[in-house]
């Protein structure tokens, strides 16, 4: 357990120290403060589930926990395919090194869904919203067959893939 504390507290200082440094734009942290933030907080959140679930997500289920960095990076690197087209958001402060851009890239988007599983499981562990049902009103719940399922995943990925060329800018997208 002291372990825990001392992971959260290293987490709760870098998310502290890295607001500091980001306001005097002292780099490292100036230029990829998205990434050392998300780390901190994924610290803190650890530290908070070790001490209200006797457990590590990071440590406790590692293949998950990377599993889910992985396509995190997938995902979010296809985001920034469509916003090469629709140019929704820009990032500022960036390394001008595109080596050294393309690992911060790599390491915020990394951590983006393991941020949001871990705040969701911090929230179960508080029992925060356990009285909210998203349940449908069915009698009987629709049951779709092994096969149409994966249809419908394989589906959605090859529409995700292949979009981008076929997207145009409307005036409800700028």
């Amino acid at each position: 357990m002291p372990e825990a504390l001392a992971g959260g507290f290293l987490g709760l200082a870098i998310m502290l120290l890295g607001e500091g440094f980001m306001l005097a734009k002292i780099n490292p942290v100036y230029e990829w403060f998205t990434p050392v933030q998300w780390t901190g907080y994924l610290l803190l959140l650890d530290a908070l589930l070790i001490k209200w679930r006797g457990e590590s997500f990071i440590f406790a289920h590692t293949r998950e926990f990377c599993a889910l960095a992985f396509f995190s990076v997938v995902y979010w690197f296809m985001f920034e395919g469509y916003n090469l087209h629709l140019r929704n958001w820009a990032y500022v402060n960036l390394p001008q090194n595109f080596a050294l851009r393309m690992i911060g890239f790599v390491w915020a988007f990394a951590t983006v869904y393991p941020g949001i599983l871990m705040t969701n499981e911090v929230l179960q562990a508080l029992g925060l919203f356990k009285n909210v049902s998203f349940k449908a009103r069915l009698k009987k719940p629709l049951a779709f067959p092994p096969w149409l399922l994966n249809t419908f995943v394989a589906f959605g990925f090859l529409i995700s893939a292949f979009i981008r060329p076929f997207m145009t800018i409307s005036d409800f997208t700028v």
